[in-house]
C-alpha cells in the first residue's frame, strides 16, 4: 500500500475540508499546513497488522493494571487506520457566535459537544471517532455534571480523556472548553 501525499492536509484551527477539486478548501481565517506522510511503498501487508488495528478507527483500552475510570473516559486509545482531525478547542457558543447556557455548566456542555459533532460532520466524523479529548473547566464542582453530559454523548468505547482545572477560558462566562482529536475510518 502507497500512501496517498495528495490527500495529506491538515487545518490548523478547525478541521479539514476539501474543495471541489479535492484541494484544501479556502476557509477565510484558516492556515493549512501540508504534512508528510508514511509511505509504505517497501510493503506492509494487513496481515502484519493485528486485528485491533485494522478493525474500526479506534480500540479502547482499560488494563486491569491500570485503577478504572471514574468517569466518562478510557485510560487508553489505541488509533486504528484512517485519518486524523484535530478539533480545536469549542466552548458554548452556537453558530451565530452566542452564548448558550450562560452560568450553566449542563447546557454549556451539551453545546460544546454539539459544537463538535458539527467540526466532525463535514469530514464524515462522529463522536464514536473521538480516540482523545482535553477538558478546560474553571470550576472542579462541575466535574460531576460535566460526565453526566457526556454520557448523553457517548456510551461505550469512551475517549482518552484529559480535564484540567483553569483560572478562566477566553471570555468570563465560559464555563468549559473541550479540544478533541479523531481518527475517521
Amino acid at each position: 500500500m502507497v500512501a496517498d501525499r495528495s490527500r495529506s492536509w491538515v487545518l490548523l484551527v478547525f478541521a479539514a475540508f476539501r474543495g471541489p477539486d479535492d484541494t484544501p478548501a479556502d476557509l477565510p481565517g484558516c492556515v493549512w499546513v501540508r504534512l508528510g506522510t508514511r509511505d509504505y511503498s517497501d510493503g506492509i501487508s494487513d496481515q502484519s497488522l493485528s486485528q485491533e488495528e485494522t478493525s474500526m478507527g479506534k480500540t479502547v483500552h482499560n488494563p486491569p493494571t491500570l485503577c478504572r475510570p471514574f468517569g466518562i473516559f478510557s485510560n487508553a486509545v489505541l488509533a486504528g487506520q484512517g485519518r486524523t482531525c484535530f478539533i480545536s478547542g469549542q466552548v458554548a457558543i452556537d453558530a451565530e457566535g452566542r452564548l448558550v447556557g450562560k452560568g450553566d455548566i449542563r447546557l454549556q456542555t451539551r453545546q460544546v459537544l454539539h459544537n463538535i459533532l458539527a467540526a466532525l460532520k463535514p469530514v464524515g466524523g462522529t463522536l464514536e471517532d473521538i480516540a482523545c479529548v482535553n477538558v478546560f473547566l474553571v470550576n472542579m464542582e462541575h466535574l460531576k455534571a460535566v460526565h453526566e453530559v457526556r454520557a448523553e454523548f457517548w456510551s461505550a468505547d469512551y475517549p482518552a480523556s484529559t480535564l484540567v482545572q483553569v483560572a478562566g477560558l477566553v471570555h468570563p462566562d465560559y464555563l468549559i472548553e473541550i479540544n478533541a482529536t479523531a481518527v475517521i475510518s
